[in-house]
């Protein structure tokens, strides 16, 4: 057996960690399911060192966004039934829930923006 990776099946809202476990994690396309962002927000940074990094790439909607076009509507739809998503929110709402959890933003962009190669 190995120290060094394992996974562990659990539940992001009460992961069996002790505090200050961990000195960085992530989340790709996973907090979005969340039932309660600042909840999950909370939990990640319970387990996280003091002083840890926390990356998340998630589905947001952007300041783009615009409910009034049914192009719009329509994708996002499709996100969420592709995804199994209940509803995909802002990207100010994400950001707001990790401050309230107590994250301090370092960065964030909307990286359907960032070029690649």
């Amino acid at each position: 057996t190995t120290t060094r990776c394992r996974s562990i099946q659990g539940d992001f809202m009460k992961m069996p960690f002790p505090p200050s476990s961990f000195d960085a994690a992530y989340a790709i396309e996973a907090t979005c399911h969340a039932p309660d962002r600042v909840g999950v927000y909370s939990e990640i940074l319970r387990v996280l060192k003091p002083g840890a990094i926390f990356a998340c790439y998630e589905w947001c909607m952007t300041e783009a966004y615009e409910e009034g076009r049914e192009e719009h509507r329509v994708m996002k739809k499709q996100i969420e039934e592709g995804d199994g998503l209940p509803d995909i929110c802002g990207t100010k709402v994400c950001l707001e829930a990790m401050r309230e959890a107590g994250f301090e933003i370092l960065d964030e962009r909307d990286m359907a923006e960032d070029e690649f190669g």
